[in-house]
């Protein structure tokens, strides 16, 4: 009996604080896990006070979370907001946030959905909240634009605890940065390419300039060189090398006068044949004069024969007329003659 008892006793020791944790876990996870079980989106407000809204498909808001210090102050001054409409709860943070609202010009609201299949709902059920609120609320009837993120955005943002519309803002501008240094590179290494290919043309150029002088300059030298080799022949052999000297300017002489002759004989033909030019002229000249002459005598005749035989024709027309005048004439006193005769009385 005496070791029972010691079982039960051991038992009932440890069983007390057992069962106060599992109490306490469970309440901890009773309160939790339906409001993160119930959020299907979230909606976030981005004035100087980031907000984060979690909603469930009816658009009821079941998570309220302040993204900065404004926000967090945001939360404790509305209180009851759990199980309340989206409109509502717009409502409640326009009013006390109504002093800034009046300096920005649009009202930014990112949203983020977690299933697809409760999309179009929650979509429609944002819209409407968005529109009440606006219409009751804003001083001014700022512009309202509303965003979508997705949820690989929106971890990484709360990972850094920074909304998403700051967190794009940030990666555009990493983006950007990015960008422009690339450019900047991009930038310097065509200048580098631009400048070596200058750096290479100007040597190339230099090379050949050089080249060149140089195939000029050979000649020279090597004139100069084989006379300095006759200079440093010995004396027995002055005579010998004078000799050759004179044989070979005889030649070059020879050769200078032989093309002067051929190119005075070249002179004299041409000049020869610009004399035969000049005169076939000439006479073509003197032979086309005499054609045109004959030419225009034939034609003077031609022309004073048919002015001939024109005024032939003139005074043969005029004869026939004339005889025809007189042949009238002639009739019209014979008719004359024979009513006078008619008009005589008779005795």
């Amino acid at each position: 009996m005496k070791q029972q008892k010691a079982k039960y006793s051991f038992k009932s020791r440890w069983t007390t604080p057992i069962l106060s944790v599992v109490a306490t876990i469970v309440l901890l996870f009773s309160v939790l896990l339906p409001a993160q079980s119930n959020v299907s989106a979230y909606v976030q407000i981005d004035i100087n006070p980031s907000i984060e809204l979690g909603i469930n498909k009816a658009g009821n808001v079941y998570s309220f979370k302040g993204l900065n210090d404004d926000g967090v102050g945001i939360k404790r001054d509305i209180s009851f907001w759990k199980g309340k409409p989206l409109s509502w709860v717009l409502l409640q943070i326009v009013d006390r946030t109504e002093s800034l609202i009046e300096e920005t010009e649009v009202v930014e609201i990112t949203t983020i959905y977690q299933n697809d299949m409760d999309h179009e709902t929650l979509e429609k059920v944002i819209e409407t909240a968005v529109a009440t609120s606006a219409s009751q609320a804003l001083p001014k009837k700022q512009a309202i634009k509303v965003t979508e993120a997705t949820v690989s955005d929106w971890k990484s943002a709360t990972n850094k605890g920074v909304s998403v519309q700051k967190y794009q803002d940030e990666l555009k501008k990493k983006n950007k940065d990015k960008l422009e240094k690339v450019k900047d590179k991009v930038k310097g290494k065509v200048k580098s390419e631009t400048k070596n290919r200058e750096t290479n043309k100007k040597q190339d150029n230099s090379k050949v300039i050089e080249k060149d002088l140089e195939e000029k300059k050979e000649p020279k030298n090597e004139k100069i060189n084989l006379h300095n080799k006759s200079l440093k022949t010995d004396k027995p052999n002055d005579k010998k090398v004078q000799e050759k000297q004179k044989v070979n300017q005889n030649k070059v002489n020879n050769e200078k006068s032989k093309e002067k002759q051929k190119i005075n004989e070249k002179n004299n033909k041409k000049e020869h044949l610009k004399t035969k030019n000049k005169s076939k002229q000439l006479a073509n000249k003197q032979s086309n004069s005499t054609n045109t002459k004959d030419s225009n005598s034939h034609i003077v005749k031609k022309d004073n024969k048919v002015k001939g035989n024109e005024k032939k024709d003139k005074l043969e027309k005029v004869k026939k007329k004339v005889k025809k005048e007189k042949i009238k004439q002639e009739k019209r006193g014979n008719a004359k003659g024979k009513i006078l005769k008619d008009d005589k009385p008779k005795r």
